[in-house]
């Protein structure tokens, strides 16, 4: 994340407040190139210490309700070396998810789950935002890993701070998958 603090971490309710004023106070430019860059980091050994991230990525569209997500779109990369890292995923907005973007990353090694990180952002009407998530030393080394959900910092598993877009098989449309890379124009990363 951001700056490595949870306070850069966008969690479902601050977000259902933000979206509206930022849409209410930018003017729309349908020309502009529009996405979000997550690139995910580690301080780890590879593939001693981490050799496993999985991502995955929804959107959300505005609904009469609030807000509704497709279907998260999942990838998973292995790790066999340092040059594996940096991971980039650019997420480009489609005609109708296009509100905010959510991604969850989980890190691994051996099959153990180390540590899950969570971001939210809301899309901005032109240009690129930029965002990093990242595994530290002391989480890559330990002996204790976080369980399910957590997130290590420092060597410490925190619990989330709330429940996130992932959480919640309500908002998701059912049979509007995200689109993977290179898939249709709704949603991709």
């Amino acid at each position: 994340m951001a700056g490595g603090s949870s306070r850069g971490m966008w969690r479902w309710g601050h977000l259902a407040l933000l979206v509206p004023a930022l849409c209410g106070a930018i003017a729309c430019d349908g020309d502009v190139e529009r996405k979000v860059r997550l690139t995910i980091t580690a301080q780890a050994e590879i593939p001693s210490q981490l050799d496993h991230i999985l991502v995955q990525v929804t959107a959300a569209r505005r609904d009469t309700a609030g807000f509704r997500i497709c279907e998260p779109a999942t990838r998973e990369f292995w790790l066999a070396s340092a040059a594996d890292l940096p991971i980039h995923i650019d997420y480009f907005p489609g005609r109708e998810y296009d509100a905010w973007v959510a991604f969850h990353v989980e890190f691994s090694s051996d099959d153990v789950l180390l540590s899950t990180e969570e971001w939210m952002g809301a899309l901005s009407e032109s240009g690129v935002s930029e965002w990093t998530i990242s595994l530290d030393a002391a989480c890559a080394a330990t002996l204790d890993p976080c369980v399910a959900g957590e997130r290590c910092v420092g060597g410490v598993c925190d619990p989330p701070e709330g429940i996130g877009p992932f959480d919640d098989p309500e908002l998701i449309d059912t049979g509007v998958p995200c689109s993977p890379a290179g898939g249709g124009a709704d949603a991709g990363p």
